[in-house]
């Protein structure tokens, strides 16, 4: 089983924890990576996800992001031609834009079960659409029976 954690996902372990929904997100986020070899899910890196974590211009949040997604994703999804040329037009029609459409379409190709995401336009537009992927926020996420 394999889950695709989005740039916001990476990112929101280092926001401001004020809010109880990101203290939660945050939380939820971190369990799931921490349990996530002893459930048997592989976590999945991409490009996509290399490029948008590296353009983020808060150095410090940057790098907390780096060090958690170096540490914890173990497989890398692939560029897949026809997968990307079915889902990135279907997506981006939907209003699905920039590196969502790209994370929606690397989770695909990676065979992952579930996309998760913070992003609460995202999730809107994606739960109209029929998906071989869940798009869920974390907090819906159930690791083992655990979260």
């Amino acid at each position: 089983m394999g889950i695709y954690l989005d740039t916001c996902c990476w990112n929101r372990p280092g926001d401001d924890h004020r809010q109880a929904t990101i203290r939660d997100e945050a939380a939820a986020i971190l369990k799931i990576t921490a349990l996530s070899r002893m459930y048997g899910y592989t976590i999945y890196s991409s490009k996509a996800l290399d490029e948008e974590i590296n353009a983020n211009p808060d150095a410090e949040k940057r790098a907390a992001a780096w060090k958690l997604y170096r540490r914890m994703a173990k497989a890398r999804a692939k560029y897949n031609e026809s997968i990307f040329n079915h889902f990135l037009p279907m997506a981006r029609q939907a209003g699905i834009r920039g590196y969502d459409a790209l994370h929606l379409c690397y989770s695909i190709a990676a065979g992952a079960s579930s996309l998760l995401t913070t992003d609460m336009q995202f999730l809107k537009v994606a739960s109209r659409l029929v998906l071989p992927v869940s798009v869920i926020n974390p907090l819906q996420f159930n690791v083992g029976g655990v979260i």
